[in-house]
């Protein structure tokens, strides 16, 4: 968990996180996975450029590669760290206290030895010795009686003698003996380490498996706990999807019942309207309406009689087809005069289409002059060409305006909504 946090906010605190998990591995005799966290550790504490870290972990390394046989690799590193005379003093000790510790063991050679010796002197000599544990002092006490100096490793053996009498303890006792060729009482130590070493291995492992049993039964408590909160969260799950479903259900047959009954009004209104038509149009001025319409036609017709009356008077000749264009477009452009008085138009449809202008200006007054006019266009039967032509702009423009409308009856919903849409188509 530390290491999760450390990844997302400090990287000094991850390599430190690191280098304790080497320290765990190892105690535990995981000695690759140590080294490795050592490594990562290293190159974090390079790359943020800490130099005691860095020489720290330098020691731990030198540490972790003796502990899986490579010496060589070990005394390297040691051997870098103590003639760097700026190191830090607590680290230039240790790596001292572990270099001696290296020569000092068994099967090495006479210089070796009297290495090992000169760097345990100049560690107590220079620092103090609280540098140094039981097996460094056993390893002090070895190599001095290799070099044949007696009487000094006695000194310090019969005071480990009185403190440590752990396994490890017998067999030193049994490696000097045996190099003094007491072989009858190496033999005892041997096995006296070898049985004190099998009860801590023996201890250690009932104490792992307690642990252990420990970790299982509490593994199925929190099993069975977890099983009864799953079915207590499944039971409560059951229950708020089926008030859901209750809900969305209920949601849907009020949305459908509440959907059919604006239908039926819409209908209702639209009988109304149709109604309301019907009894207006029995009461409208037929005679004036069809002189209107009369009227209407007669100008259409005396419209085509000009034309025939300029066609046959031109026929044949070669500017024929130039004069009726003329014709056409005074025609045309007297049109455009005569729409000009709008209000005889609005007239006419407020006759004839019982009020239409009348309602569309008073239920709709917020649309342009311009909409009034293509309305009332649109309810003569004009199409959106002959409009175009009419207003000066284009057809686009028309049908733009037309959907405009169209779109804004639809948001007012006024109240002779069905009469303005039976225009618009």
């Amino acid at each position: 968990k530390a290491e999760e946090v450390a990844e997302r906010a400090d990287s000094l605190y991850l390599g430190m996180t690191k280098a304790l998990q080497a320290s765990t591995y190892s105690k535990t005799h995981n000695h690759v996975e140590g080294l490795n966290n050592l490594v990562e550790a290293y190159e974090i504490y390079k790359s943020l450029s800490l130099d005691f870290y860095i020489k720290a972990t330098e020691f731990d390394l030198a540490n972790a590669y003796y502990n899986l046989n490579e010496d060589q690799k070990a005394e390297d590193i040691l051997k870098f760290l103590i003639s760097d005379d700026d190191l830090d003093y607590r680290i230039k000790s240790s790596a001292m206290v572990s270099y001696a510790f290296i020569k000092a063991y068994p099967l090495n050679s006479y210089d070796d030895y009297e290495t090992a010796v000169n760097t345990y002197e100049a560690v107590v000599a220079e620092y103090d010795s609280s540098y140094m544990g039981y097996k460094d002092y056993w390893a002090w006490a070895h190599s001095l009686n290799q070099l044949g100096r007696k009487e000094e490793a006695q000194d310090i053996i019969e005071q480990l003698i009185e403190v440590d009498t752990s396994g490890t303890a017998d067999y030193w006792l049994y490696l000097i003996e045996k190099s003094d060729g007491n072989f009858e009482s190496a033999l005892a130590y041997l096995e006296n380490s070898t049985d004190k070493i099998d009860k801590e291995v023996a201890e250690a492992l009932q104490q792992s498996l307690a642990l252990t049993q420990r970790d299982y039964y509490d593994a199925q408590s929190e099993i069975a706990d977890y099983k009864v909160r799953n079915r207590t969260l499944l039971l409560i799950s059951i229950i708020v999807v089926s008030l859901l479903m209750i809900g969305l259900i209920l949601w849907i047959t009020l949305r459908v019942i509440e959907r059919n009954r604006e239908e039926k009004e819409r209908y209702l209104k639209y009988a109304d309207e149709v109604s309301r038509q019907l009894k207006a149009s029995k009461n409208e001025d037929y005679p004036a309406l069809k002189k209107k319409y009369v009227e209407l036609y007669k100008s259409k017709f005396e419209m085509i009689g000009s034309l025939y009356e300029q066609y046959s008077l031109y026929y044949g000749k070669k500017n024929a087809e130039q004069a009726i264009y003329d014709k056409v477009v005074s025609i045309v452009s007297g049109f455009k005069d005569d729409y000009s008085n709008k209000d005889i138009i609005e007239e006419m449809l407020n006759d004839g289409l019982d009020d239409i202008m009348v309602h569309l200006r008073s239920e709709m007054p917020h649309l342009k002059e311009k909409d009034y006019s293509v309305f009332s266009l649109l309810a003569i039967g004009f199409d959106v060409t002959t409009i175009s032509h009419l207003l000066n702009t284009t057809m686009n423009t028309i049908y733009i305006r037309k959907s405009r409308i169209r779109q804004q009856i639809e948001t007012d919903n006024p109240e002779h909504k069905q009469q303005f849409m039976s225009v618009l188509g």
